[in-house]
């Protein structure tokens, strides 16, 4: 017999798929699937740029830092909002008056196509990495819920995913994720209430916890928060599940309003989620640190408990359709149609489109497979996405950097923070201690740095 939690979750998801599938009706060309028309307002525009923030990360992901570290895990809800905020007042209103589908077609105008290229396949991993920890994160509340493995509920979860992303591209994605967000903060804002009146307060948790690291806004280590602030403020300007709706917005005003309204979505997510993480380290100290927010929720009573959980499933929509079709959406306009089939008709661009779409999605179940503390690896595409952000601003504010540089940067970055992240899963730390996000900050900054000064100077001899 199927529990009350799950017929709530299953009811909701049905409701959601409903509206999606009638979105999809709005989409009758690869403009219209990929950027919802450029007709999207304020509203359906910020959650939509707020979907890529307030997934599965933020809610059962930094419910399980906040049974790590503690209150610092808020951190990242907290960064990814600054750096929202920073995006809508420096290229929000670039990325729509070029007209552009991508971010990395939008750099392609300072660095030349090649490295538009390289970036749109670094981002299309990058994508693929942050949408297999929410199957991750919708996996661990399945497994929670049904008592099913861990790989039945990956799959199982990634191809229900997957299916409700290909439903209606971005006007599916803007409609649901104003569902989402509501029933998200109904959902966390009660669990957190329930929870806190039933334990004692906060008061529980200074006496049942160490003050380092719970209590700590550092208690994850000064130098990793330092690298998470970075790596999400730095990040947040070329998030292209966030960007994209942006490229949709109906005006360049808009596309500033949204991006600003979205980061007020995202900072108490993070908050919530940490502390019920930490009210799950009292109650439940034995259980895996990745269903601490699901195993809390189940102990509240059924009504609520599904109430709540509806409301984390939400919030794993809000983000994986998003990034699943960002990603679906680079390689179709980035590889596809800017170099192997310039000619190629809008009715082509939009099945091709789907098709890497879909192939993306199961990229993403497979890597979700060996996805470990769901933090760190958000944390590392958030490396790769900061490089491609840092070389950004460079073209943009800095007229000397060479597109021959920019590559090299790239493909210098992006084997540093794979090797540091390989010698981690081998040492069971980074090597000397250094977050992957200096090393991709330094390299990235030098290399263009070398190669400008190189330029200007070759042009002062002229």
């Amino acid at each position: 017999m199927l529990s009350t939690q799950l017929l709530v979750i299953l009811a909701y998801f049905t409701i959601v798929t409903l509206v999606g599938l009638l979105a999809s009706r709005l989409a009758s060309s690869s403009e219209d699937f990929l950027l919802a028309g450029r007709k999207m307002g304020v509203f359906i525009c910020s959650a939509a740029i707020a979907g890529e923030w307030i997934g599965g990360t933020s809610t059962i992901g930094t419910a399980e830092g906040g049974f790590l570290y503690g209150i610092s895990a808020a951190w990242f809800a907290v960064a990814n909002a600054l750096g929202t905020v920073i995006l809508a007042f420096t290229l929000a209103r670039l990325y729509r008056r070029t007209g552009s589908f991508t971010v990395t077609g939008f750099m392609e105008q300072y660095f030349g196509v090649r490295c538009r290229i390289v970036s749109s396949v670094i981002l299309t991993f990058v994508m693929i990495v942050v949408a297999s920890v929410q199957i991750v994160a919708g996996a661990a509340l399945m497994q929670t819920l049904t008592g099913i493995n861990m790989l039945a509920a990956v799959w199982i979860t990634g191809v229900v995913f997957l299916i409700y992303t290909l439903s209606g591209g971005l006007w599916a994605i803007g409609y649901t994720n104003v569902l989402h967000v509501t029933v998200m903060y109904v959902g966390l804002i009660l669990g957190l209430v329930m929870i806190s009146s039933r334990m004692g307060g906060t008061q529980t948790l200074s006496l049942n916890l160490p003050a380092h690291p719970y209590m700590s806004l550092a208690g994850a280590g000064m130098s990793n928060v330092i690298a998470w602030i970075t790596a999400s403020v730095f990040a947040a300007l070329v998030a292209q599940a966030a960007v994209q709706p942006i490229m949709g917005a109906r005006d360049e005003n808009v596309a500033q309003k949204s991006a600003l309204l979205a980061a007020f979505y995202i900072t108490p997510v993070g908050i919530i989620a940490a502390l019920l993480g930490m009210y799950a380290r009292v109650a439940y100290p034995e259980i895996a640190s990745r269903t601490a927010l699901p195993v809390l929720m189940m102990s509240l009573p059924p009504w609520a408990g599904g109430v709540v959980l509806a409301g984390v499933l939400a919030a794993i929509l809000s983000t994986v359709a998003p990034c699943i079709l960002a990603a679906g959406t680079l390689l179709s306009k980035d590889v596809y149609q800017r170099l192997i089939c310039p000619t190629a008709t809008d009715d082509k661009v939009r099945a091709v489109s789907r098709w890497f779409t879909f192939a993306c999605g199961i990229l993403a179940i497979v890597w979700g497979l060996y996805c470990k503390v769901i933090l760190d690896q958000v944390y590392f595409a958030y490396t790769l996405r900061a490089s491609i952000a840092i070389l950004l601003l460079f073209g943009v504010y800095w007229k000397n950097t060479r597109p021959k540089s920019a590559v090299l940067a790239l493909a210098l970055t992006t084997v540093l923070a794979l090797g540091w992240e390989v010698a981690k899963n081998l040492l069971g730390r980074y090597p000397y201690g250094i977050h992957p996000m200096y090393v991709a900050l330094v390299t990235t900054c030098v290399v263009v740095t070398a190669g400008g000064l190189v330029r200007g100077h070759a042009r002062g001899e002229r």
